[in-house]
């Protein structure tokens, strides 16, 4: 019932599964590894510098005067907006991503390795 439920849904786990295995799709096997690896570490240096940006951008809107309440909500109205911005695009640019991965990973991904002992 659950399985029947999430394939009549438009945001099922099936629908949005080639997504985890995009960035890894054209990676030579015994490289996944380091591939993965260094995924992480650039999804860790973009958040940190979006972090880093979105407050410099603050911070800049708010400029010397942040002794009235006015100048802070316009500054996070701002902050908001280039972010809702930022976040409407980086969807765009998910939906333009390849919406097959390489033959194999479907059944490797639908049939874990059982665990070690």
């Amino acid at each position: 019932m659950i399985r029947s439920a999430m394939k009549k849904d438009v945001v099922s786990t099936d629908h949005w599964r080639w997504l985890a295995f995009a960035p890894v799709r054209s990676i030579a096997d015994h490289e996944v590894g380091s591939a993965s690896g260094v995924l992480q570490a650039v999804q860790q240096l973009g958040m940190s510098l979006g972090a880093a940006g979105i407050g410099t951008i603050f911070f800049g809107a708010l400029g010397s005067h942040a002794d009235h309440t006015r100048d802070f909500l316009g500054a996070a109205q701002l902050t908001t907006l280039i972010t809702v911005g930022l976040v409407a695009v980086a969807v765009a640019i998910g939906f333009l991503l390849p919406k097959r991965t390489r033959s194999g990973d479907e059944a490797w991904a639908a049939a874990p390795e059982p665990a070690l002992a």
